[in-house]
Formats: structure tokens, C-alpha cells, sequence
């Protein structure tokens, strides 16, 4: 190597050893040593490791010698460190709690409350996300809510009542809303006052943040309050000349709507909803305002008399832009919201309501396709029997030949739909599980089957199960896509403790069969066996396991596929042997324990020496299958 080459290299090296953690500083040391460090990566280090120290070093030197640090890095210039910094506010808060008692609820309110001051108001969005966050835990988890009127109110007072600083104001005003739920009744006039200030503010920005505030508010305060003090205000910024303020409140109107009375509803907010969606002068407001229209009449009381008006603006969504209020995307939010309508309107009104429902049905952009399908079955339950049989069953074969987008809503909520069928006419329709199931290319649709098979045995004949529920689930079981298989094995406990209600021998005969597949010269089958044991030990009564799987899945104990061995120390581990049903298998499952903790393979071992790690912290497959084939 040339003197160059080594010069670079040793230059390289100092450089990069310039950026590492001394790990063999004691954490005082580090403290002191990184606070002031010129490298960002130091204090983000630090920062990130502040809970950590304190635990180390005990509570009184965290008082004395992490504080300061910690007052430090939460006015670090770098937005990483106080972004950091912030997310371990409710760690060390919580730490002082345990640890210091009341000396430690002190310091929480004198130490880390002007902390959360400064940083409420932080100029970066995520901190002071983070930090509003943790403010409203604190006061929910960790403090006496009784100290919020000395320690939190004057936060949200301060920040609301800055007449030099917009932004503190604004703040304020989303504060109050992701604090409503916390704060005392006994804050509420209070807040009330503040909150009606801040509707009133020169700049609408403050205002636009009141809309949503008044939403959250109207789910905690009083109705009285909600259908006069807050309607009011809701109604003032209705109007307000500022489109970005009526839009916010086009945006607020559901959840502020169902938390009015039904008067508030049909005498002003229906006012409100009309007006912005007709007559607004921004195509922005208008937008919003037909997004929530269905959803408003949605929080309507069931059975309700809506405003013909009202109901023909949203009849007039399916126009789309051929409307003279709406656009294209219209046409989508009729199509999303028109289960909730119906449900509201109630049965009665189908016939009023069919012909747009059609007609959305067979709409060109496959995307309102989509939404009905997957909400087919909703509007059957509501429209009952009769009508689902005479209006909705071409829709449902409409969109089994639909685009796959479209028809897996049909696919994912099958049994559902089916189910609102009598059973003459859902009989007709087996063969159509039968060929989703056989369908080659969608796999994915093979899988919505398989999570939906017990629920599609509750609906048939002990007769139709045997021809075609088992064999579907048979095929599914043995599948060729992985998740598929996995899916079946997860369903197939439910299936077999249905099929034991209703008919023994029905169960029998599929259990008969599933056990052949502990048998098999694929190592993959013998796997999803193995599988299947594992839910089995959770799904199936004691007896029923012990009698046919329980002996077939200790044998698989010496399965010469890793993969096999894998799955069978997991249940062992992390089912039986934790179970109490099974107590009279401990000793022999001990020792097969004992067995497996020597198995050359360290996937294998891994259950037996963590037995109470959460499965799904580790991987289903640790390895690649097609490694072991040459084993079999």
C-alpha cells in the first residue's frame, strides 16, 4: 500500500471513530461528555438513551445530573434531538412517579411542565405532535386530573390569549380539541369561554382550527351546551367569509352532527350542509360538503323524516359534474355512503332509492363498482330477504364477472350475503364457492374463501356439506400457495367444532382425512398438518384433540424436516404445555421438550428456551422449504 493510500485510510478511520459512542464511559460520564458534543449523532444518542440513564443512575442523581441535560436537549437546534427528546417525556414523567413519589409529581409539574410549554409550540409539526400527545397522557395515565385547572389550563389560557403570536393561538385551538376528552367538567365553562374567544380571532387560521375543536368538544360537554353554545358557533363559522374556515366545518359536520339532537340536525345543520354544497363559492367547499352529505343524513335518528330537499341533493350526487353543484368524485361518495343512507332511511324508502342504486351499480369507473361490491351484503340485511332475492342477486352475478377489484368484495363477504338468502336460492349458489375456489390465477380469492368456510357451513345442509363444503376445504388445506394454506388451517378448528354441534359423523370423516396429512411425502403437507395442530390445541375441546391429533403431533416431534420440528416445538411451547387442560401431558411433554432443546437446528430450539415469546415476534418459516425437499 502505497504512503497516499495509508495517509486516506488512517484519516478515514479517525473520521469515523470521531462519530462512535465511548461505551466505556460510566452514564454520568456521558452525559457530561455528549450534551455539548458538536456532532448531532451524540445528542440524538443521548437523547434517545435518557430514560435508560436514568434508571442507572437512581432517582437523585437524575434529579441532579439528568435534568439539566435533559433542559438542554429539549432546546437542542436540531429538530432530530428535541423530536427525540420529546418522545421521552412520558418515559422519564413516569420514572419520576415511580421513582420519586411526591417529590417526583413535583418535579413532573415543575420541571417537565415548562418543558411541554416550550415545546407545544415548537416550529416543528411532529414535536409538537409528539409533545400534545404526550400532554394528553399525562393527564389520563400518569397525574391527578384534579391539578389541571393549576397546571394545564393555564397552557391552552396562555397560548389561546397571545395576542402577538398567531401561531400560539392556533395551537391553542387544536389543543383544546385533543385535550377535550381529558379535561375535568369542572374546566368546561372554562374552556367554553376560551374556545368562543378563539372563534372570534382576526385570523382564520384560529378560526379554521375552532371547527374541528367544536366537534371534539360537543362529544364530552353537556347537550345542553352542545345545541346551543357550540351549534351557535359551529353556525357563525359556517359562514365565515374565509373558504378554508367553511371547509373545515364541512369536514367537522359528521362528527359534530351526531353528538346534536335531532332538532339541531333538521333545523340548522341541514341549513348548513345544503347551503355549503349548493350555493358555496368554492369548488373546495362544495367537494367536502358532498363527501359528508351522505355520512350527515347517516347520524340521523333511523326511520326519520329527512328533508326532501336534503334527500334530492343527495339523489343528485349520482350526476356527478353533469350536476350543476357537483363533480366526478360525487358520484364515488354517493356510492360509499349509500349503505349508511339506506340504513337510516330504512327499508321502506329501497324503492325510492333503487333505481340511482342501480344505476351506481353499473357505473363505468370500476372504483364505485368496487365500494357497492364490498357493501352488497350490508344493503341485503337491511332490504331483507324478499328484495335481496328479486333486485340484489343480479348485482351479486354483475359483479362475480366484474374486473377482480370489483369482485372481491362479492368474494370477501360471501357467507354474509348468502346468508340474508332462504335456502332454495342459496343453494343455487355452492357452485359458485366451488369455482372461486378452483380459480387458478386469483389466489387471493381462494384465501377469502378459506377464512369465511365455517361460516359458509353454518348456512348448508349436512348433504351439501359433504359434497361440497369438506372437499373445498380439502383443497384449500392442501393449496399451493402458502398463505392459503395457512389461512385454512387457522379456519378449519372452527369448522370442526361447528360440524360437532350438528353431526359427529360429518366431523369424523373430515378429521379422518385431515390426520392423512400428518402421513404425506411432502414435507410441506406434514407441515400445514403440524399447523393445524398448533390452532387445533386452542380451537377444539381437549378430548377431541387428544383423540385424533394429539399423538400424530408428538410424532412429528422427530419429523426429519427442520421446518416440521419447528412448527411442533412451537405448540408444544407455546400451547400445550402453558395450558391447563393439559397437565396430565406435562411429563411426556417436558421431555420431548428437553429432546428438542438439543435439536441441531436453532429455530427449533429457539420455543423450547423462550416458551413465552410472542409467536408473532418470530418467524413463521425460518427457512427456505425448498432447502429440505431432498430430506424427504
Amino acid at each position: 500500500m502505497s504512503y497516499i493510500e495509508e495517509e486516506e485510510e488512517e484519516e478515514y478511520s479517525d473520521s469515523d471513530d470521531e462519530f462512535e459512542i465511548d461505551d466505556d464511559l460510566g452514564p454520568l460520564e456521558k452525559l457530561e461528555k455528549y450534551v455539548h458534543s458538536d456532532i448531532i449523532l451524540h445528542r440524538l444518542h443521548l437523547s434517545k438513551e435518557l430514560c435508560d440513564l436514568a434508571n442507572v443512575i437512581g432517582y437523585e442523581k437524575t434529579v441532579e445530573k439528568l435534568f439539566p441535560v435533559a433542559k438542554i436537549l429539549s432546546n437542542d437546534v436540531e429538530n432530530v434531538v428535541r423530536h427525540s427528546f420529546a418522545d421521552q417525556i412520558i418515559g422519564l414523567c413516569e420514572y419520576c412517579l415511580t421513582n420519586g413519589k411526591e417529590d417526583g409529581k413535583n418535579q413532573i409539574l415543575n420541571f417537565f411542565f415548562p418543558i411541554i410549554s416550550s415545546l407545544i409550540i415548537d416550529n416543528n409539526i411532529q414535536i409538537r405532535a409528539n409533545t400534545a400527545s404526550a400532554l394528553v397522557t399525562l393527564w389520563s395515565d400518569v397525574l391527578d386530573p384534579e391539578l389541571q385547572e393549576e397546571h394545564l389550563y393555564p397552557i391552552l389560557h396562555t397560548l389561546g390569549t397571545d395576542e402577538n403570536d398567531e401561531e400560539h393561538r392556533v395551537e391553542s385551538a387544536q389543543l383544546l380539541g385533543i385535550t377535550s376528552e381529558i379535561i375535568i367538567p369542572v374546566l368546561y365553562p372554562k374552556i367554553l369561554t376560551l374556545l368562543e374567544q378563539l372563534c372570534t380571532d382576526v385570523m382564520f387560521r384560529v378560526r379554521k382550527a375552532c371547527s374541528s375543536t367544536i366537534a371534539e368538544f360537543s362529544k364530552v360537554v353537556d347537550k345542553e351546551s352542545v345545541n346551543s353554545t357550540l351549534l351557535n358557533l359551529f353556525l357563525k363559522l359556517s359562514n365565515d367569509e374565509i373558504w378554508g374556515v367553511r371547509k373545515a366545518c364541512a369536514e367537522s359536520l359528521v362528527l359534530f352532527s351526531s353528538h346534536c339532537n335531532q332538532e339541531s340536525r333538521e333545523n340548522v345543520l341541514c341549513d348548513i350542509v345544503i347551503r355549503l354544497a349548493q350555493k358555496d363559492s368554492s369548488r373546495w367547499v362544495r367537494a367536502s360538503a358532498f363527501q359528508n352529505l351522505g355520512p350527515f343524513i347517516a347520524t340521523y335518528d333511523q326511520g326519520s323524516e329527512i328533508s326532501m330537499v336534503l334527500l334530492n341533493l343527495y339523489k343528485d350526487m349520482i350526476n356527478g359534474s353533469k350536476s350543476p353543484y357537483g363533480d366526478s368524485d360525487t358520484i364515488m361518495y354517493c356510492a360509499f355512503s349509500f349503505p349508511g343512507v339506506l340504513l337510516t332511511l330504512g327499508k321502506n324508502k329501497w324503492e325510492e332509492l333503487k333505481d340511482m342504486y342501480l344505476s351506481l351499480c353499473k357505473d363505468i369507473q370500476w372504483k364505485v363498482r368496487r365500494t357497492l361490491s364490498h357493501s352488497l351484503h350490508e344493503v341485503a340485511k337491511i332490504v331483507g330477504t324478499e328484495i335481496a332475492e328479486a333486485e340484489l342477486l343480479e348485482i351479486f352475478e354483475l359483479f362475480l364477472k366484474d374486473l377482480d377489484q370489483v369482485k372481491v368484495g362479492i368474494v370477501k363477504n360471501i357467507s354474509q350475503f348468502l346468508k340474508v338468502l332462504t335456502p332454495e336460492k342459496r343453494d343455487q349458489y355452492v357452485d359458485v364457492i366451488k369455482l372461486i375456489q378452483q380459480e387458478s390465477v386469483t389466489w387471493r380469492f381462494r384465501k377469502l374463501i378459506s377464512k369465511q368456510l365455517s361460516a359458509i357451513a353454518e348456512l348448508y345442509s349436512d348433504d351439501i356439506i359433504n359434497e361440497y363444503i369438506i372437499p373445498i376445504s380439502l383443497q384449500l388445506i392442501d393449496d399451493q400457495v402458502t398463505t392459503v394454506r395457512d389461512t385454512t388451517a387457522a379456519e378449519i378448528g372452527h369448522l370442526l367444532t361447528h360440524l360437532k354441534e350438528r353431526n359427529d359423523n360429518i366431523m369424523i370423516e373430515l378429521i379422518n382425512k385431515l390426520t392423512l396429512l400428518s402421513e404425506s411425502q411432502s414435507c410441506y403437507t406434514r407441515q400445514t398438518f403440524a399447523f393445524c395442530c398448533e390452532h387445533f390445541s386452542t380451537q377444539l375441546d381437549k378430548e377431541t384433540f387428544c383423540e385424533y391429533f394429539y399423538d400424530r403431533l408428538i410424532n412429528l416431534s422427530k419429523d426429519n424436516v427442520p421446518n416440521v420440528r419447528y412448527i411442533v416445538s412451537k405448540t408444544i411451547s407455546q400451547y400445550l404445555i402453558l395450558d391447563d387442560n393439559y397437565t396430565d401431558k406435562n411429563e411426556e411433554l417436558n421431555e420431548i421438550i428437553e429432546i428438542l432443546k438439543t435439536d441441531p437446528d436453532r429455530e427449533v430450539r429457539y420455543f423450547c428456551y423462550y416458551p413465552l415469546q410472542d409467536p408473532s415476534t418470530f418467524p413463521r418459516n425460518p427457512k427456505n422449504l425448498e432447502n429440505n425437499n431432498n430430506n424427504d
